[in-house]
């Protein structure tokens, strides 16, 4: 009887590491199918249509055409001259970084030495980043209003004329999402590097105080390297954001649209994503499926590329000895 219910035992303890061993693949194996299904599957497809010439989303009516769509974009003639104005107002958005950054650092410093209300004060500065994007574009419409906006009462205050920041010229406009888009990271940049600061141990800058070094030196020599791991992964995750920025330009696009501003030139004057949607989604019947998907890993192999250099400049300055 005890053998009997020895072995009975074991057949179930068996039974239920197996259950386990489903249950943990079943639940391990969701992030993967949704990978599969909504990562590998659209970009394999998206990759397909690159070689086609697709007004909508019927392969039954595509015509292969090769590698056409990816020498219709780097032709100067075809779309190579829209295409440069992209890539140069995407490029516009990779100035947000190293700007956003400084001022981060800046904040995230002068908020660690703070010991009274730091939660307080480290919430608000988080407030930009919990805000949607529509909330955040209606703000700076109305501070950037031709009229009645505030930078401009700031200006005729001064007996300055006031300047039309959305439809003025397609650069002006630019500038402007990048003061937007600086403002709109900077909540997260700022929590991160405050919890770094923090992270760093006092008894090295102690120890060099006692030396004689002066608070530049202990900044520059201790405290500084102590965050480049932080600093380092918010330079790698927003440089692939402002190359792939879109909500931001897209939400302000639809203020200059009946101005004089909006020609031919300026629609060219969007950033690469925003360009790639509109040539998918708003001018099928003009671009195409496939020369938007082109464009797409065109900009991929860019980021990619962008990402590589990055990470090996990072080998120089990013300090992971502390």
């Amino acid at each position: 009887m005890n053998e009997t219910s020895a072995i009975n035992y074991q057949k179930k303890r068996k039974w239920i590491r197996r259950k386990d061993h489903v249950e943990n693949f079943l639940i391990s194996s969701l992030p993967v199918i949704g990978f599969i299904l909504f990562g590998a599957l659209p970009m394999l497809l998206s990759l397909v249509m690159c070689f086609f010439d697709m007004r909508d989303t019927d392969f039954s009516r595509a015509t292969f055409i090769g590698f056409q769509n990816f020498q219709n974009l780097l032709d100067y003639n075809v779309y190579g001259k829209d295409i440069l104005y992209t890539l140069l107002t995407t490029g516009m958005f990779t100035f947000t970084v190293p700007i956003g950054l400084a001022i981060a650092v800046f904040i995230a410093y002068q908020l660690n030495k703070i010991k009274f209300a730091r939660r307080f004060f480290r919430s608000v500065f988080f407030i930009p980043t919990v805000c949607s994007v529509s909330i955040v574009a209606i703000v700076f419409k109305m501070f950037y209003d031709e009229k009645s906006g505030v930078f401009n009462q700031w200006l005729t205050s001064l007996n300055f004329e006031s300047v039309p920041w959305l439809t003025g010229s397609p650069v002006l406009f630019s500038a402007c999402m990048v003061l937007v888009s600086v403002w709109s990271g900077l909540g997260y940049a700022t929590v991160l590097l405050q919890a770094a600061f923090a992270g760093v141990d006092e008894s090295y800058s102690e120890a060099a105080m006692i030396d004689g070094a002066t608070q530049g030196q202990i900044f520059r020599k201790i405290i500084f390297p102590a965050i480049t791991p932080t600093l380092g992964y918010l330079v790698t995750m927003r440089l692939i954001g402002a190359l792939q920025e879109m909500n931001i330009y897209y939400q302000f696009g639809y203020s200059t649209m009946f101005t004089p501003m909006w020609t031919e030139t300026l629609y060219a004057w969007n950033t690469t994503v925003v360009y790639m949607y509109n040539m998918i989604f708003r001018n099928s019947y003009q671009f195409g499926y496939g020369i938007g998907s082109a464009l797409g890993w065109i900009l991929a192999i860019i980021i990619f590329i962008i990402t590589r250099i990055n990470f090996k400049l990072q080998e120089k300055w990013v300090c992971y000895d502390f």
